[in-house]
């Protein structure tokens, strides 16, 4: 699990790459295909097959008009990967 002890306070980690990390180092056997710490909407002019082609999306922004912006976008996707909603209130 990452908790406070998992921020890199010196910011010389984005806390995408600790989550990667972590993930990576719990469960060896899947592939993280990409990690961005930019805005989706960003990813989506970038790099679109970031978004489209993945087996599932993880967004830890705790930022709810980006969040809902972005399941507004995948609603109306023909098709589009799950996405899994996640962020902590102190």
């Amino acid at each position: 699990a990452l908790g406070a002890e998992s921020i890199d306070i010196k910011g010389s980690h984005a806390k995408t790459s600790i989550l990667e990390e972590t993930l990576k180092s719990q469960f060896p056997h899947i592939t993280i295909r990409s990690a961005h710490s930019e805005k989706w909407e960003n990813v989506l002019v970038t790099d679109p097959e970031a978004l489209h082609e993945s087996d599932l999306i993880i967004m830890a922004t705790g930022d709810w008009p980006a969040e809902n912006a972005m399941n507004k976008y995948m609603l109306a996707q023909k098709s589009f990967p799950p996405i899994l909603y996640g962020w902590a209130e102190a």
